[in-house]
């Protein structure tokens, strides 16, 4: 299923990718984290936090890298206050890394800028 989907990744629709996502509603947590990892490395962010929410929150793929890759989803979706709380997630997992660190302080800033924004709007 995972060797396929750079196939359907590359050769595919959205339609068809779609389609084809709907078939790892059966699959394991460790399997749906790395096609969830599959697909944000290809950039599809949306699609890899839809398969990460399938995730049960006590399985064995649930680790820091997962919140991590969590994390960086929804800042890519600039979900900054809920990617700030998947960061520290992370960070209590024991996932410790300058990615992790750079990821932090740049969701806060995002998220700062986007409340100041706010304000100004409002007045």
């Amino acid at each position: 299923y995972l060797d396929l989907l750079d196939y359907v990744l590359v050769y595919a629709d959205e339609k068809i990718l779609d389609r084809y996502l709907e078939l790892a509603d059966g699959l394991q947590g460790t399997e749906l984290v790395r096609l969830g990892d599959k697909l944000l490395a290809m950039e599809k962010p949306e699609m890899a936090l839809a398969l990460y929410s399938k995730v049960q929150t006590g399985d064995e793929a649930v680790t820091g890298s997962f919140w991590l890759n969590c994390g960086k989803c929804l800042y890519f979706l600039q979900e900054y206050g809920n990617a700030l709380s998947a960061f520290e997630e992370a960070g209590k997992l024991k996932e410790n890394s300058g990615e992790l660190s750079a990821y932090m302080t740049w969701c806060k800033e995002a998220w700062q800028n986007e409340n100041i924004s706010l304000c100004d709007s409002q007045e």
